[in-house]
């Protein structure tokens, strides 16, 4: 009777430590900015320019093609760190007008440890993505820059993406 009183309370410990240990190793999911997103020198006239989110290639998009120095463009680069194989829903929405002649349409592109890479592109929705086997989501930023006024040749306009992106880790 000692015996299965042991075997029973070392089953119950194991059990207790198995249940510690999967909770220490849960991580706080978090997004980090790598980089935020530049299109280098742009006209401050009416025009635009597109961004492809992965490979940061700029091209004219509407009328006149706005961005006229690349070579110090890049795209923006976020990434969501979160628990291994868990499935993360991103959304971020379309047309971020600032009310001043400046709209940036986002174009997104999620890209996971061998999952097939999703993107957003107006789409108001949620879109999901496996974090695969290292738990990292990381998240390219493209998208359509029009400006449709003209603005002073010293001005700098700049704005923050981050707070935009909206996103969880299902449970």
């Amino acid at each position: 009777m000692l015996d299965n009183l042991v075997r029973a309370t070392l089953m119950l410990l194991g059990c207790l430590l198995t249940l510690i240990s999967a909770q220490v190793f849960a991580i706080t999911p978090s997004l980090s900015i790598v980089r935020e997103i530049d299109y280098g020198v742009v006209l401050p006239e009416p025009g635009s320019c597109r961004m492809i989110a992965k490979t940061a290639v700029i091209m004219g998009y509407q009328g006149t093609n706005i961005c006229i120095m690349q070579d110090d463009a890049h795209n923006g680069l976020y990434t969501i760190t979160a628990n291994p194989n868990k499935n993360i829903r991103v959304k971020v929405p379309p047309n971020q007008d600032n009310g001043d002649g400046l709209i940036f349409n986002p174009y997104v592109e999620l890209n996971s440890d061998g999952e097939t890479p999703q993107t957003i592109f107006n789409n108001p929705g949620f879109v999901s993505i496996n974090s695969g086997a290292t738990g990292v989501v990381n998240v390219y930023l493209g998208g359509d820059l029009i400006i449709s006024r003209s603005y002073p040749y010293s001005q700098l306009v700049t704005f923050s993406f981050i707070d935009v992106i909206e996103w969880h880790e299902d449970p």
